[in-house]
């Protein structure tokens, strides 16, 4: 694979170049310009960080809680609200990447007038995604990501977004035809139970849909770089898992399922490039 011989260095030095591009139309809250900064800090200390976790090292003069009560289960408290920033800002080139194949799964597994649960709703990236005529229920526990999802929401789609977990949603059994999960299951504590409340939510033939990063195949140094990091890693990234075998985890739930193993290829991805996308049938 390429990148395997060197890719720390190329990887830390990649993230640490990089700063959230700001190109999104919602206003920048007023600590945008130190968060860019500190993230510049961190990610050459802690460059291993993946994509989507490394916005979630806790900042230690940012590390108050915001007053919501909020945490997620089983997680140590951090800021909300600049958590919710960096995933806002900093996501730009894994969503670049990511923009084809997301199109092209939802657009072929999702239909009007459907009724979708996404689980980790976050900023609300997957919602372009989505045909007008549907109507989505986001998890989402933190609530200073609500303003940004509720930014880029469609006016074609129907919107309630949630402060509940992944966990345990609340719905009554067999009431959605699609449940959405992105990069989620690399953090949860235990994503067979996720996939269980998942599978419980859906409709007799509903569908998961599902792109996460995954643990790199046995035997490669990739995968010994992630064995040997992922402490850290969870310990500075909210819990997030490099060497996770997520497919395992979907196989143990869900019988009828498929998906597709891909790589990403942008530079500073390396350690957390390998993923999965596909779908199981309820």
């Amino acid at each position: 694979m390429k990148g395997q011989t060197g890719f720390l260095d190329s990887y830390a030095g990649a993230l640490m170049l990089s700063k959230p591009s700001g190109s999104r139309s919602v206003p920048r809250l007023r600590s945008s310009t130190r968060v860019s900064r500190r993230g510049a800090l961190k990610t050459l200390t802690f460059g291993l960080a993946c994509e989507c976790c490394r916005n979630a090292l806790p900042d230690v003069a940012l590390a108050s809680q915001d007053g919501s009560g909020i945490e997620f289960p089983g997680r140590k408290p951090f800021s909300n609200s600049w958590f919710a920033e960096s995933m806002e800002y900093g996501m730009d080139s894994y969503e670049n990447e990511m923009a084809e194949r997301k199109a092209a799964l939802f657009s072929g597994h999702v239909s009007q007038g459907d009724r979708i649960l996404e689980l980790g709703l976050g900023t609300g990236p997957n919602l372009k995604f989505y045909p007008a005529g549907v109507s989505v229920y986001g998890l989402e526990p933190n609530i200073a990501m609500h303003r940004y999802a509720e930014s880029h929401k469609p006016k074609e789609i129907e919107l309630e977004i949630l402060t509940k977990s992944a966990e345990s949603s609340g719905f009554e059994d067999a009431q959605f035809d699609v449940v959405v999960c992105t990069l989620l299951l690399c953090s949860v504590d235990d994503p067979v139970l996720v996939l269980k409340e998942a599978k419980r939510n859906l409709k007799a033939g509903g569908k998961l849909l599902f792109i996460e990063h995954v643990a790199a195949p046995r035997g490669t140094l990739l995968r010994l770089a992630q064995n040997v990091l992922n402490p850290v890693q969870r310990l500075f990234a909210d819990n997030c898992h490099m060497n996770r075998a997520t497919q395992e985890s979907i196989k143990a739930v869900f019988e009828n399922f498929s998906y597709e193993e891909f790589t990403l290829t942008s530079k500073g991805s390396e350690l957390i490039s390998p993923h999965i996308m596909g779908s199981a049938v309820a």
